[in-house]
């Protein structure tokens, strides 16, 4: 093999390799953007004698479980989703995965897990922005410590 053949070839798959990458973002950005869509439009306070999910609030449990196999790819994406104007009911959603997809799997880990700020149906709307922004602080200040977005290929990222 030539030194231009072996070029061709190196370049070629430097192409292929690019390809998949774009296609497995795509393909997780639309997951992960669907997914909590069907949740925040699905969500509703609960009823009584109605069914609810595990966190015990009426948000589909089919996309919550996309979100959660999506791991470290879907943390950007719910903490982005966390506009107080939301469904209460989603936003308690999004802080549950979003603590479960953050808690460390060794307990000796030196990551920082999401802050559990209780939120609430009942959370009036200045509590609610203030709880939503803590959220948004930690992720600003720990975030890479979860999930490094070239990383598409993994749902976890962290070190623990």
């Amino acid at each position: 093999m030539t030194k231009e053949g072996a070029a061709k070839g190196t370049v070629a798959l430097s192409i292929i390799a690019g390809f998949l990458w774009v296609f497995l973002f795509l393909y997780w950005h639309f997951k992960i953007l669907g997914a909590i869509t069907t949740m925040i439009n699905g969500a509703a306070p609960p009823k009584p004698g109605s069914a609810t999910n595990r966190i015990g609030y009426s948000v589909p449990a089919e996309p919550m479980d996309e979100v959660e196999d999506a791991g470290c790819r879907a943390l950007p994406y719910l903490v982005n989703s966390l506009d107080p104007d939301k469904n209460p009911a989603y936003l308690l959603a999004a802080e549950e995965l979003l603590r479960k997809l953050t808690a460390p799997k060794d307990p000796h880990s030196p990551n920082t897990q999401c802050p559990d700020v209780r939120l609430s149906l009942q959370d009036e709307p200045p509590d609610r922005k203030q709880k939503c922004e803590e959220i948004r602080t930690w992720w600003l200040l720990h975030g890479k410590e979860f999930h490094q977005g070239w990383r598409i290929w993994s749902n976890h990222c962290a070190k623990d």
